[in-house]
Parts: C-alpha cells; sequence; structure tokens
C-alpha cells in the first residue's frame, strides 16, 4: 500500500508541474502579444510625407488612414476651430502626429481591438445659448402717416405683433437677420429682411382692394 501511494503522489506532482509549465507558457505568450500591439501603433507605425504641408486636423486623419489599416470616429465638428498642422517631408511616427494634431487636454484617444482610433471630448460642447433680440420698427403708408393695428409676424413662426397708435411696434426674435411678414388692411402685404436693429417699413396701398375697404 505504500509503494502505490507514493507513486500516485508522484504521478499527481508531475501532473500539476505540467500544468504549472502550460500556464506560464501561455502567460508568456499573452504578455508577449499584448506588448506586441502596444508597440506596433507606439513606435513602429509611420507614415511618409511626401513634401511639406500644412494640413486640417481632418485632413491629417485622412491621409493617416489612406497609408495604414486605422480608421477614426469622432464627431463631425469636433476639430472646426482647430489650428492647421505643419508637416515636414520625411517619415513620422502615427502616435505622435496624432498627439500633436489633437494637442488638447480635454479631448482622448483609444485604439481598439479592429485598429479604430477613436477620438472624444471628456467636456461635450455646451449648446449655444438662446438669446433674444428686440426689433422695434415704424410701419407707415407713402405718405408717411403712420399705420395703427399693422400686423408684424416673424416668417416661418407664430411670433406676431402689431403697431401701435404711433405706428411703431417691438417684436422679440432669437435672430437679428430674420424676415417679417408685415400687412394692414387696404395695404400690400410686404417681407422684409432685417439687417438693422429699427427698420423703417413703408406699405404701398393696394388700388385692387381699396373698394373692398370700408370705413365705418
Amino acid at each position: 500500500m505504500e509503494i502505490k501511494l507514493t507513486k500516485t503522489c508522484f504521478l499527481l506532482r508531475k501532473l500539476h508541474q505540467k500544468i504549472n509549465v502550460k500556464k506560464f507558457i501561455f502567460f508568456c505568450f499573452f504578455t508577449l502579444y499584448g506588448f506586441t500591439i502596444n508597440n506596433s501603433f507606439s513606435q513602429n507605425t509611420s507614415i511618409s510625407i511626401d513634401t511639406d504641408k500644412t494640413l486640417s486636423v481632418d485632413e491629417v486623419f485622412k491621409m493617416i488612414s489612406h497609408q495604414t489599416d486605422f480608421k477614426f470616429i469622432y464627431h463631425e465638428n469636433l476639430f472646426k476651430n482647430y489650428p492647421k498642422i505643419t508637416l515636414k517631408k520625411g517619415k513620422i511616427n502615427v502616435r505622435n502626429l496624432i498627439e500633436n494634431s489633437i494637442n488638447n487636454e480635454n479631448i482622448t484617444f483609444e485604439v481598439t481591438s479592429n485598429n479604430t482610433i477613436i477620438i472624444k471630448s471628456k467636456h461635450p460642447p455646451l449648446p449655444p445659448k438662446k438669446i433674444n433680440i428686440d426689433v422695434n420698427g415704424l410701419v407707415t403708408d407713402s405718405k408717411n402717416k403712420p399705420l395703427i393695428g399693422a400686423k408684424i409676424i416673424e416668417k416661418g413662426t407664430t411670433n406676431i405683433t402689431q403697431t401701435n397708435f404711433d405706428g411703431k411696434f417691438t417684436i422679440t426674435t432669437s435672430q437679428l437677420n430674420t424676415t417679417l411678414i408685415v400687412s394692414s388692411l387696404g395695404f400690400i402685404t410686404k417681407e422684409i429682411k432685417i439687417m438693422i436693429p429699427t427698420p423703417k417699413i413703408i406699405l404701398e396701398e393696394d388700388i385692387s382692394k381699396l373698394e373692398e375697404v370700408v370705413i365705418i
């Protein structure tokens, strides 16, 4: 019984050693593979610049895509106001080129397993603030007499107002270069694009409708 027990222990020890060796080989392979992936991007991946040139960030990324297997994913207007990058003729490391092109601590990038480079902002851009602009104006007839109760509508909206007893009006809009539709009974409706803060709008009499106007 002692001989059999000793033999069994020996076999178990040998089997355990084999398992440890396999684990070690797998670990070494995995580590080497991971190291190769990182180095293939950071050290060995480079592109050629055929001549000195100045490019936008978007153009730099397109050039990298044409010469490598990398694809870029990022917001369309992320680099809209970025300065252009000056490149010298020769070879340049892709990672260094990307970092120099971005050059912003608020923007990060990561490389996925399928060579896709995802670029994103740490702080998404805030939506533009809504502003209100008061447009003041005066509506008169061709004889320079103020028109009372003339309707003023911001085109394409339900924003509407009318003139007071002095022919004056105020309409609040979210943009200065908007179009106003001005109308009054017995006058030709007029569209005017607001280019100045206080426009004067002159309406012409609609002769075809004068007979339809009844003054009470």
